[in-house]
């Protein structure tokens, strides 16, 4: 409800940002994509009241407490015209069940899109782009917010024009996407039918850039592809295009290496929302992305963390498959999964009782104390502990 007199308290921002989650990110009406308050092409989302906030709005019943107005349950999130669509008329154009049916049909959808995704993270050499407010209402998203007031950035603002910040602001932030759990569908080809607008989706592949610039204050998006920054590649018979503002590209050289990619191919992973899908293109919306680490980076920190003591046993091929991760454990890409690999998707696995490493299938062991000595270089343990498998003692 907008405009109204005599109006209670605001709706909290924790309450806020779980009318996000529930929402997808999309109004609640036409089901377009939103922005969580910044300036930009794309609509700002609003919270709308089925029963009015105010003793005399659209839809009004003084004799509901105010707590319960401001409700998840009672609330929507709405694109502005589908908001002065439902309040048009004192908010005579929908009846308080209607609204509520329409709410519930959305959150039902979008819970069923959830309910597809996986858990994912990654590891990465760098974190080329983040649109902090986007992803401050993801689940767990509130720690990325914090990063960044901790690092002196505002979360609100973009990057451009704030100093120094967020580059000390990447550097601290980097180490969540390693124990993120947001779900996401992988954008794979076992599955490409199954991709649908309002899904989460995870990406990782080799990829062209389009439109870019190295200008350092870029201009706003102007809503049209054909104009916009974006990200592309190929997968089975559809193009995939990944659209960013670059108003919250990290640093210069992330800009950098995206005018490069506009050349030749950089390998990109990431999370976004389905904003378009046909049968020949997948449109994304990016909420962040990155390099993804490589093997031979993996081996350089595990070495630098551990002053260059390292077991005899340990080699570069140790750490191509502990990057990136489903909850299954399988890799995040654009190859398709071969099933029959399903059981040797655990590459570390670690007992406290005997400190064993296991690589591989359960025949191939390998002995020794890897584990302790991970433990106290503290580099990669969460792929020795959270990466194991359910049967680690």
């Amino acid at each position: 409800m907008k405009g109204s007199k005599a109006r209670g308290p605001e709706v909290s921002g924790s309450v806020r940002r779980e009318l996000w989650r529930l929402a997808n990110g999309m109004c609640q009406m036409c089901r377009r994509e939103l922005d969580p308050g910044t300036a930009g092409r794309t609509p700002t989302a609003q919270t709308a009241h089925n029963v009015a906030l105010s003793d005399h709005g659209p839809r009004a019943n003084p004799t509901l407490p105010i707590q319960a107005r401001n409700a998840v349950s009672n609330l929507l999130l709405l694109c502005s015209t589908c908001h002065d669509i439902v309040d048009k008329n004192n908010g005579k154009a929908y009846t308080v069940e209607e609204l509520f049916r329409l709410k519930a049909k959305h959150e039902t959808w979008t819970a069923a899109l959830r309910k597809a995704g996986q858990a994912w993270r990654m590891s990465y050499s760098s974190v080329d782009y983040l649109n902090v407010p986007r992803v401050a209402m993801l689940p767990g998203g509130d720690v990325v917010q914090q990063a960044a007031q901790r690092a002196g950035l505002d979360p609100t603002r973009p990057f451009s024009g704030q100093g120094f910040a967020p580059g000390m602001f990447v550097g601290t932030v980097r180490p969540v996407f390693e124990s993120w759990r947001e779900h996401a569908v992988p954008l794979d080809e076992v599955r490409p039918e199954a991709i649908q607008q309002g899904m989460y989706v995870a990406f990782n592949a080799p990829m062209r850039s389009h439109n870019v610039s190295n200008r350092p204050f870029p201009r706003p998006l102007t809503g049209a592809w054909q104009d916009d920054p974006y990200l592309s590649f190929r997968l089975g018979g559809r193009r995939i295009m990944i659209r960013y503002d670059p108003q919250w590209l990290t640093t210069s050289t992330a800009g950098t290496d995206l005018v490069s990619a506009a050349a030749e191919q950089v390998a990109y992973a990431g999370i976004g929302l389905v904003v378009g899908e046909s049968t020949d293109a997948i449109r994304i919306s990016a909420l962040f992305f990155g390099k993804p680490q490589t093997a031979e980076g993996a081996f350089m920190k595990y070495v630098i963390q551990g002053e260059g003591q390292i077991p005899r046993a340990v080699t570069v091929d140790d750490f191509d498959r502990g990057l990136s991760s489903r909850e299954s454990g399988s890799r995040l890409s654009g190859a398709p999964r071969d099933p029959s690999n399903d059981d040797v998707m655990s590459p570390w696995h670690c007992t406290s009782t005997n400190l064993r490493l296991t690589q591989g299938r359960s025949s191939e062991r390998r002995s020794g104390n890897l584990c302790a000595w991970c433990r106290s270089s503290g580099v990669i343990s969460r792929w020795l502990w959270e990466l194991s498998s359910p049967t680690r003692g």
